[in-house]
């Protein structure tokens, strides 16, 4: 398991990149993400995973962070974590790569997957921040995995 939680807002790349280094997330307060909020995220297996018998973890008094964490291997079943990693691996390849979440933000434009080979996209960047002097990018990250899986898919045509 990797440890992750919610930090400026519930969508964050640690756990994208735990499920994408071959482990399972350990999210702190999963079941409090809203249902519209990473909606691809595969929140169900990972909340089976971390219900497995044998797990315990142990929140802090704020209830964000973890404090003590062990699995007690005389009652955790390994083959069945291997399973749900398995299941995960093939979810991440599938729903969490940039070039699918490009292929999903083309078919809610309407686009057939037939006309991507033509199709051409202006990708517009309004800077993040709140003022002029704003540091904050806000929305860096989904923007930057948007941009880099659309140059997947249509090449230079973005």
């Amino acid at each position: 398991f990797g440890f992750t939680r919610r930090k400026a807002g519930w969508d964050c790349m640690r756990h994208y990149e735990i499920l994408a280094s071959g482990s399972i997330p350990y999210f702190v307060n999963l079941s409090l993400v809203p249902r519209n909020t990473m909606a691809s995220f595969p929140r169900e297996i990972v909340l089976e995973a971390m219900s497995m018998q044998g797990v315990h973890f142990e929140l802090n008094h704020d209830g964000n962070s973890v404090d003590r964490a062990e699995i007690d291997h005389m009652r955790f079943n390994h083959s069945h974590y291997f399973l749900l990693l398995d299941r995960l691996q093939k979810w991440t390849v599938k729903h969490l790569t940039t070039v699918a979440l490009a292929k999903r933000v083309l078919r809610v434009m309407g686009l057939e997957e037939q006309a991507w080979g033509s199709a051409k996209v202006l990708f517009v960047v309004q800077p993040g921040g709140f003022g002029p002097a704003a540091t904050y990018d806000e929305g860096g990250n989904l923007r930057d995995m948007l941009l880099h899986g659309l140059r997947g898919v249509l090449g230079e045509r973005v």
